[in-house]
Order: C-alpha cells, then structure tokens, then sequence
C-alpha cells in the first residue's frame, strides 16, 4: 500500500491547535464557553420579560390574589361591584359597537347672502314672515335676482303685495335701509310692521 500525505496547508493559514482529548473531561464544559453562553441567555430573558410584562406566574398570582380580595367582600359590596363592571363593560362596548361618540360638524345655519339691515334692532326678535302671525310684524327676505344692483327700496313694492301692508308703512319702516344696495344675488332685508 502507499502512504498518502495530505497536502500542505496554505501560505497565511494557520492551522488550529490540537487539544489532547485528556484535558478535555466529558462532565465538565470549559469555563469560557459557560460565561459566553450565560449573558445571552439573560439578556434573551430581560427582552423577554420587558416585551411580555409580567410573566404567566405573575399575572396568576396576581388573579388570584384579586380573587381572594373579591372573596373577602361582604355580599353588598360584591353586588355593587358587578353592577359597576357591568355597566362600565356595557359603555365600552356600545361605543365599539356604534362608533362612540363622534364630533358632528353642522352647516352653517341662517341664511347666506343677507345684506343686514339696520332698522331691525338686535333686541327685536322678529320671526320670518310666514312663520309669524299674518298680523305681526316680520322680516321678508328677497333675492335680488336681476343681473345688476338694486337699492333696497326697489323691493319695498313686492313686500308690500307678498304681505298685505301698505307701501307707506313699509318705508317708513326701513328709512335707513332703503338706500341700501343689493348687489346681483345676495338678498334684501325688509322689516314688514304690524298689520293695523
């Protein structure tokens, strides 16, 4: 038979060293390789644990530790207790169920457009006409619905047939707001007096 030679190794390898089998004992790992492995394995459990909290036992021990405090209750306290977590449970899960309470955003109310008029005091509450008694004093609101301005006083006539009131009460009525302009669009204020 021939002697084969294994090849030599590399330029800049090199070569491992050889450790005899006698200093190596089967019941004991080398002391390196325990303090490598030790901080990772702590380090895996504090990540752990963070991550988690508490531990299954802690949270155990922690029910039972309220279960033995709930047991200790008198009857009344445990009714009203129930009745509490029920009703706080109910209100969780109403707002899961419909959205909660949610901030409503509402239109802009009243009228867009008006061109105030000054004859009407802030402090008369005055209804708009054909909400109010046919007797009562009103307030008529009217478009301007031609292409160029108007004055106020240009509607004192249609005012006066859509309500029944003579023109003359009318404008004595808004004397201040019948020079007023009313441009293409935008609608006129006009204060209609009691029907004498």
């Amino acid at each position: 038979m021939t002697d084969f030679k294994a090849p030599p190794p590399p330029q800049g390898f090199a070569p491992e060293p050889q450790v005899r089998p006698e200093a190596i004992t089967p019941t004991q790992p080398t002391p390196v390789a325990q303090e490598q492995v030790q901080p990772v394995a702590d380090t895996k459990t504090n990540t752990m644990s963070s991550q988690a909290g508490l531990s299954s036992q802690q949270i155990q021990g922690k029910v039972a530790e309220i279960k033995n405090k709930y047991d200790a209750l008198p009857p009344q306290k445990k009714n009203i207790l129930l009745c509490v977590a029920t009703f706080v449970l109910g209100i969780v899960m109403g707002c899961v169920m419909f959205g909660g309470a949610e901030s409503v955003t509402q239109a802009p109310t009243g009228l867009q457009g008006v061109i105030g008029n000054s004859d009407i005091r802030p402090d008369q509450k005055l209804k708009r006409c054909g909400q109010a008694e046919a007797s009562s004093a009103c307030v008529l609101y009217v478009m301007n619905y031609y292409t160029y301005e108007k004055s106020a006083a240009d509607f004192f006539e249609l005012a006066a047939s859509l309500t029944g009131r003579s023109i003359s009460s009318i404008r004595t009525d808004n004397v201040r707001y019948a020079s007023m302009k009313i441009p293409p669009g935008y609608f006129v204020q006009i204060k209609v007096p009691r029907y004498q």
